[in-house]
């Protein structure tokens, strides 16, 4: 059975952990909560993340605990057994690949919002006359 892929925006509920495998493969561990309003009340998910190779890095350089990030994810299951003989298991959440950079790790508040242009304020002077309907040029 193939597993669902899926793109969504997730807040990082902790640091990453950056470890590489013996291949020097990076692995960035962490967690990401997604909050979704149900009629009247909130609900909130948890799930582990892992990501790979150059999502990986850029994850971690990028991102931080808090960060929003929209990407695309890949469910999985692992299992195991226990020492005592116990099978054990969880899904968890592969990042695929970063969609977009909403929340990025060295910026402050100001720069992550979109820079507004201002308009030039124009000052009109009473020429003459109280007539308003009058263009001075």
């Amino acid at each position: 059975m193939a597993l669902p892929r899926f793109v969504k925006v997730g807040r990082l509920s902790k640091d990453i952990e950056l470890k590489y495998a013996v291949s020097g493969t990076e692995i960035a561990k962490t967690s990401i909560v997604w909050s979704e309003k149900n009629g009247d009340k909130e609900e909130t998910c948890f799930l582990d993340l892992v990501a790979f190779g150059k999502t990986a890095t850029t994850l971690n350089n990028y991102f931080k605990k808090g960060s929003r990030v929209e990407g695309l994810f890949k469910l999985q299951q692992e299992s195991w057994t226990t020492s005592d003989g116990i099978n054990r298991s969880k899904h968890s959440l592969v990042l695929e690949k970063i969609m977009e950079f909403i929340d990025k790790k060295d910026d402050n508040q100001e720069s992550q919002r979109p820079q507004q242009k201002k308009e030039p304020v124009i000052e009109y002077e009473n020429y003459g006359d109280d007539d308003s309907t009058e263009i001075p040029f």
